[in-house]
């Protein structure tokens, strides 16, 4: 199991469009995926699960992945967070 603590950077939030990139990407992935945010574990693999969180930019979160491909898949999501899951973001990166 690998973690890293990620910050949301998209200004309208983890909507519809993200939470779709994020599910198509860990589902790419053979390892399972889920976020910790405040305190509460969610799965990765609904977009529904994920919109439902009500995260928004600038919040924390961590990334959990466990199994086969977990560090493969720990950098490729943290590479897409970064870089705005498929949005604009035009905040600093953290």
């Amino acid at each position: 199991m690998v973690t890293r603590e990620l910050t949301l950077r998209n200004p309208d939030g983890l909507h519809i469009h993200p939470s779709r990139v994020l599910v198509e990407l860990v589902k790419s992935h053979r390892c399972s995926c889920r976020l910790e945010f405040k305190g509460r574990d969610v799965r990765m693999d609904c977009v529904v699960s994920l919109v439902s969180q009500d995260i928004r930019c600038g919040d924390p979160f961590l990334l959990i992945c466990d199994g086969d491909d977990e560090m493969e898949a720990l950098e490729s999501i943290t590479e897409a967070v970064q870089s705005g899951l498929g949005d604009r973001i035009d905040v600093p990166s953290m």
